[in-house]
């Protein structure tokens, strides 16, 4: 093997560490940070926040299925015919 060979040679594989380094760095950072399992999370907990405040404004509430998903339907008076709000599953 020439000089120039393992020069050449050198130089690939730290071309080839370099970037698996880089590319295990960036992956070890979105696992750390793990944004989109955050946003999840906090999209969840404001849904559930918002559905309990109106379960909690709601006078009277209706459980009942249509075509396989479940519905909550929530009115605003006890007297109302028609829901204010609802929620299908």
């Amino acid at each position: 093997m020439t000089l120039l060979e393992l020069s050449a040679m050198i130089v690939v594989v730290s071309i080839i560490a370099i970037g698996m380094t880089t590319g295990a760095q960036a992956v070890m950072l979105h696992y750390q940070t793990d944004t989109v399992r955050q946003d999840l999370r906090q999209y969840g907990n404001n849904i559930m926040r918002e559905i309990t405040r109106e379960l909690n404004l709601a006078q009277k509430i209706e459980i009942d299925g249509q075509n396989g998903f479940s519905r909550i339907k929530l009115y605003e008076n006890f007297t109302d015919i028609s829901p204010d709000l609802t929620i299908s599953c």
